[in-house]
Parts: C-alpha cells; structure tokens; sequence
C-alpha cells in the first residue's frame, strides 16, 4: 500500500525524474551513478545521450550477462524496494525500451540507494525547491534513468561484502576530463583492482589517493603534463541493514598530486607496490606488517611532499632501503625480481 502511495504521489505531481532533469537534480545519487555510466561508456553527460548511445549501452550489457552476471544487483536495497527493477538484466530492458521512446509504466519511486542526502542536496543546490517536493515518496524515476544508475553502480562498485544482515558496497569513479575515455579504458579496471587491495588492507584513504593518482599518472603521465586534462575522483561506500546509509562520499582533484608523482619518478614504483597492499591475513605476518608500514610512511611522505614541497620525510622513509633485513623480508613476501624492480624505482627518486 505504502509503495502504491508513493507511485501515485510522484505520478500525479509530475515528479518523474529523467535523463533531461540532470541540470537540476544532478546532487542525487541517482544522476552521480547515471553520469558514471555515460561519462564511462559514452563520454557523455546523462542529459546528452541520444538513441544510439542507449542502444550502445544496452549492447555493452549484453556480454556481461552471457557471463552469467545477468541477475546480478549491483546496489544496496531496502526490503521495499522491487528487486527485479535492479538487475543489469532488466537494465538492458529498459535501455533497449527506452530506444524505442517505450518506459514502464507507472514509473518506480526512487530507492533509499539513490536519494542519499535528498533534502540536503536540494535546499544547497535548488532553491526553488519547494519543502513539500523535499520527500523522497514525491520522486519517481523514469525506467531508462533507472538503468543507467544501475550500470554506473556495477562500473564502479569495486568491492562488496557481507557480515550476517550488513552489506557493504564501496565505489569509485575516476572522472577523466578532457580526455577521451578510450584512453582512459585500462586505467578503470586497475584502479578498481589497486582501490580493492587497499581496502581489504584497511589501508588509509591517503595511500588510496596516492595509489590511485601514481597509477593515473602512469596511464595518462605525459598528456596531464601538457595540461590536456583533468582527474577527478569519487569514492563512496554505502551500508545497509534494514535502512541504507551513505557511510562516506569524498571528492578528490588528483591531477596536481599526479603530476608531482610524475616528476619524481615515482609513477611506477608507486602503483606496484600500493597494488600489494597486504591483506589481514599477510598483515598478520612479520613481513607482512613491515609492508604495510612502508607503505603508509611511503604514502603519507609523498603527500608531504605535495603539499609542502618537504622532501625530508621522503628521504627518512626510503633510508629503509639500505636495510638487509627490511630488503630480505620484502624479497620473501613480493619475490626477489619483483622487490628489486620496484627498489631500483623508489631508488631513482628525482628531486
């Protein structure tokens, strides 16, 4: 009854949200999800897709569900809301629909995973919001919105995990501007794999940042330089139980770090390691435990550097280097080809 409420409340307001609302509503989860799937498949904004770029994403869905990942639901959801309509199944559907100017009919109420922050959102951002629009129950979403927010989540989510009835989703989007995405391709899915590795480390938010901008500038180095471009990242993690929360949503310009990582030469050596973050059971070790040590001093020294131009805390960190025992346990724990690979690149630091 609640969820038929919500149906006719949005459907007799006219308050169904789509592509062409991004202008005015682009705060909401839902359009942050959308414009990660056309700025990724696309380099496009949402409210900027014609038929052929839907079908396009309809198309891109297709092999992900002949793997069998077809029913998979890639967001966080309430008891409430309608399971079906989440699937990346039923995303290509509804872009495949959409193409055809067709959309489900009556419209479904926007999900508790998409309206994160609604009313605080809008009273920053639109002011002609009136107070009684500030109720998630008055929104609908147009069934083609619906399924770009549903693409955007599976292109970012890079980790998951359950405990008892808790989920918990963590996502990124790596906004590259002035570039082709084309260029971009193999960056996503390393970033995805080095965010991964840091989070099941329970690593710092620094060394990700530092993780992420050394292997950005390893992919797109030489065009940053010459300032042809931007990268902007998103991370967000989200939980859930019987209520969804948006436990944290941080935004990073990572272009100048990127390039200063890129003058110390540092790029490669960087990414590498991070890449290697130990997980719990490794940190339990020895060598494990010393890892993880290098690499937040590592990371925390590099950001000094950036932020102040104070090179002596990247000297402190890398005296360790010179330590037979510290060189021994990385030789064990990473391979001796691998550690002196990526030592020779910590070694030739430019200053």
């Amino acid at each position: 009854m609640l969820r038929r409420r919500r149906q006719e409340s949005c459907q007799a307001r006219g308050q169904i949200l789509t592509p062409q609302d991004f202008s005015k509503y682009r705060e909401l989860m839902l359009y942050f999800y959308a414009r990660a799937a056309t700025r990724y498949l696309r380099n496009k904004e949402v409210d900027r897709l014609s038929p052929e770029d839907l079908e396009f994403i309809a198309k891109y869905l297709e092999d992900i569900i002949k793997s069998e990942k077809g029913n998979y639901v890639p967001l966080v959801l309430t008891s409430n809301d309608k399971r079906e309509h989440f699937t990346l199944h039923k995303a290509r559907d509804f872009l495949n629909d959409a193409v055809n100017n067709k959309y489900l009919d009556p419209s479904p109420p926007l999900p508790p995973a998409l309206s994160f922050e609604y009313g605080e959102y809008l009273r920053t951002y639109s002011d002609f919001v009136k107070e009684r629009l500030l109720k998630r129950m008055n929104l609908c979403v147009r069934s083609d919105l619906l399924a770009l927010a549903v693409v955007g989540a599976y292109l970012t989510e890079y980790y998951y995990k359950r405990e008892q009835n808790k989920h918990y989703r963590y996502y990124m989007f790596l906004d590259v501007l002035g570039l082709p995405f084309l260029i971009a391709t193999g960056l996503i899915d390393d970033a995805k794999q080095l965010a991964k590795a840091v989070r099941l480390g329970d690593g710092s938010p620094l060394t990700l940042y530092v993780g992420i901008a050394a292997l950005a500038a390893t992919h797109l180095g030489e065009r940053i330089l010459r300032g042809e471009g931007r990268v902007i990242l998103y991370h967000v993690a989200v939980e859930g139980d019987q209520r969804v929360r948006l436990a944290s949503f941080d935004q990073r310009d990572l272009t100048e770090l990127m390039i200063d990582i890129g003058r110390l030469m540092l790029r490669d050596p960087l990414r590498r390691l991070i890449a290697r973050y130990p997980g719990a059971e490794i940190a339990s070790t020895s060598e494990g435990r010393t890892l993880r040590s290098f690499l937040e001093n590592l990371s925390r020294s590099v950001y000094i550097y950036h932020a102040r131009r104070n090179y002596e805390e990247l000297y402190k960190c890398l005296r360790v280097l010179s330590s037979e025992e510290f060189n021994n346990k990385m030789k064990s724990l990473l391979g001796e080809e691998t550690w002196n690979y990526i030592r020779n690149g910590l070694l030739s630091l430019k200053l």
